[in-house]
């Protein structure tokens, strides 16, 4: 199920949004194979910090691991629901990226 992007919006700050604004029709279709390679390699990261994030949160949560602020973490659905934006910008680049191929 796709994340309407008022939902992304609200969850993504200014710089994340824009950079997962790129992936979406038709804005994607429009970016060269360098562009669309950089904005994957963005997305990566975004990614990745978020899944760290919510794996701290959740561990913190359980309680096996030592709170990062002031106290635990008591939710992190929003920490996943961004994995799952980043995750899906990422899959709509990556379409794109075997769409154009090898040009």
């Amino acid at each position: 199920m796709s994340i309407p992007t008022a939902t992304e919006k609200r969850l993504l700050t200014a710089d994340e949004f824009d950079t997962v604004a790129r992936s979406h029709h038709p804005a994607v279709e429009a970016l060269e194979k360098p562009d669309l390679l950089a904005l994957i390699r963005r997305l990566r990261e975004f990614r990745d910090r978020s899944t760290g994030i919510a794996r701290q949160q959740r561990r913190e949560m359980r309680g096996k691991a030592e709170p990062r602020g002031a106290r635990p973490a008591a939710d992190n659905s929003g920490s996943t629901m961004k994995k799952q934006v980043f995750a899906q910008a990422l899959k709509r680049a990556n379409r794109q990226l075997a769409r154009i191929g090898d040009v």
